[in-house]
């Protein structure tokens, strides 16, 4: 008996159409059923393939009916006995679909195509500064005293090439700049408890005895 060689085409099936899991358990498990009583047509129950497999009954005769489709198998069942079963040998495998290569022009123009709309895309995603400023300004939270921090962060994105810190693409600029703006407030106030309050530096006030004379 051809087990090996069974086995062999069984999966060479499976790759050029995909046989799916329950099938390729019971056409193995007859496989196996086969080979160990040395006969390519026996009997089996539709029990005995439930209990071994953990499938339902209706699931065995569903996948039993799908092998016989594909023309793997060929069974027959009669009331009141086990189902015979024939495992077909020279079964025709089924064609490859070739895949439509593209060729080098055609794929190198799609590329240059995609790269222009994402290059189109990023432009009209940076706005100058004074649309950056003008939008900060209509935030609840800006205050005029952000300016320098809102400008210095526009600069910081400009120069990572319109990226955030983590070296992320910004797709929603005002998105971003709105959620900076707390960071930037809190910068803003750490800046201010870090200034040296300049000693000031009281004159002395040199005391003199005064002695108090009396006339006598």
């Amino acid at each position: 008996m051809y087990y090996i060689e069974l086995i062999q085409r069984f999966w060479e099936y499976n790759d050029r159409s995909s046989v799916g899991a329950t099938a390729t358990a019971m056409y193995l498990f007859l496989l196996k059923n086969a080979f160990e009583n040395e006969r390519y047509d026996f009997s089996i129950s539709d029990v005995t393939v439930s209990n071994k497999l953990s499938l339902t009954r209706k699931t065995v005769k569903v996948t039993k009916e799908k092998l016989q489709t594909m023309g793997l198998i060929s069974f027959n069942n009669r009331n009141g006995v086990p189902c015979s079963y024939r495992l077909l040998l020279n079964y025709p495998l089924p064609k490859v679909q070739k895949n439509v290569e593209l060729s080098t022009a055609v794929a190198k123009n799609i590329f240059n195509d995609r790269v222009e709309t994402m290059s189109v895309m990023l432009t009209d995603n940076i706005p100058n500064y004074d649309v950056f400023l003008e939008y900060a300004g209509k935030l609840e939270t800006y205050s005029s005293v952000l300016q320098p921090y809102i400008k210095e962060k526009y600069k910081l994105w400009i120069d990572n090439g319109w990226k955030n810190n983590f070296n992320r693409p910004i797709t929603d600029w005002r998105a971003s700049l709105k959620s900076a703006i707390p960071f930037l407030k809190e910068s803003l106030q750490k800046s201010f408890l870090n200034e040296r309050i300049p000693d000031i530096k009281h004159p002395r006030l040199t005391l003199k005895n005064t002695e108090t004379k009396n006339d006598t």
